[in-house]
Formats: C-alpha cells, structure tokens, sequence
C-alpha cells in the first residue's frame, strides 16, 4: 500500500510539473507571437523610412551622371591640354554634339572616393537641368565611336548617378543575367535597358528596390 501511495504520489508530482512546463510553454508562444507581431511592425517601419530615404535620394541624384575612364592628369586632344575635370568633361559633350550647353549648366563636377596610384576615380558631374543630362546620357555611346576621344581619355562609361539600393538591384540583374547565358542557347541575347532585363528583346526581370528592403 505503501509503495502504491509513493507512486500515486510521485505521479501527482509528475503531472503537476508537466501541467506547470505547458503553461509556461504556452506562456512562451503567447511571447513569441508578441514578439513576432512586434518585429513585425518595426520591419515595416524601416522599411517605409527606406523607401522614403529611397525617394529623397532619387531626387538628390536626378541631375547627375557618373563618368568613368577619364584621366586624372592632363589630357591632350586636338592640340589643346585639358587640365581641370569640367575642362574635360565640356570637351567630352563637345564630342557627343550636345555643345550648346554651356559650362554654366553643369553645377558640381567632383572626383569620387580617395585618390589612388595609378588609378582613375570615377566623376560626377551634376547638371543643372535634367534634361541635359538626359540628353548626355542618350548620347554617351559616341565617346565610344570617336578615335579621337579614344587616343586622348581610352574608354569612358557614362553611367547614371543610382542610390545604394538602386546599385545592388543592378548587380542583382547582372548576375541573374550571368545566371541565364550559363544555362541559355547561344543564340540567346541578354542584355540590361532602362532597368530591365532583357532576353532576345522580351523582359525576364526588372529593378524592384523591395527585394533590397529590410
């Protein structure tokens, strides 16, 4: 009888510690669901205060364009020694046939990062309009074809001035587009425009800044 009664005992003792772990398990869940709920929200609000910052930077970046390849030192064309970076960059849109904008249209025209040996920083150059700049991006590509323009700067890449999300989207694109030549038919063409990707003309992906949000 005893021994039964110790069992009974040791039972009770059991089973009131396993209903005490299920309350504070439940307890727990009850928690969790309050945390999650929370971390929620505060997700949400960071990523309206990145979308916000998103739009303030798209603004901030709207007249300018990134230029890369032009020397730091000294350029000589066409007789003529280039000495400061707007010099050279009124020389540039000289080539493109977009002449009749005047120094005065182009505000801020700065290196980008430290100075490195034997190293070119990258330009930016702010335009005063936006549609100058418009008009110096559509018709960058002539850099390219001009020999001239060749044998003074080499190769130079006009690129839009984009934001940190903006950025990682495009290198995102570019790696899907990697992605896809890999396991693509050669005669398959890819290809980036206007923040789209593109195979053989037909859209496969697009910048979408809410994959890069917290």
């Amino acid at each position: 009888m005893q021994l039964e009664k110790n069992l009974s005992t040791q039972l009770s003792n059991v089973m009131l510690k396993i209903e005490s772990f299920e309350r504070t398990l439940e307890a727990i869940q009850v928690n969790q669901v309050r945390l999650d709920t929370e971390i929620n929200g505060l997700k949400e609000v960071v990523s309206n205060q990145q979308k916000q910052i998103e739009l303030m930077e798209k603004v901030r970046r709207e007249n300018n364009v990134v230029v890369q390849g032009i020397p730091e030192d000294d350029v000589k064309v066409d007789d003529e020694v280039l000495v400061d970076d707007k010099q050279k960059t009124m020389y540039l849109m000289n080539v493109v046939g977009i002449s009749d904008i005047g120094s005065d249209s182009i505000e801020v025209v700065t290196r980008i990062g430290k100075k490195q040996h034997n190293r070119n920083r990258m330009l930016l150059v702010k335009f005063t309009e936006k549609c100058d700049r418009d008009r110096f991006l559509f018709e960058q590509k002539k850099l390219r074809e001009s020999s001239t323009c060749k044998d003074g700067f080499g190769t130079i890449f006009v690129n839009r001035d984009l934001s940190m999300l903006m950025r990682k989207e495009h290198r995102r694109l570019r790696s899907r587009m990697k992605d896809l030549r890999g396991t693509s038919s050669d005669q398959d063409r890819f290809y980036i425009k206007n923040d789209k990707l593109f195979r053989n003309n037909s859209v496969v992906d697009q910048v979408d800044i809410s994959k890069q949000l917290f």
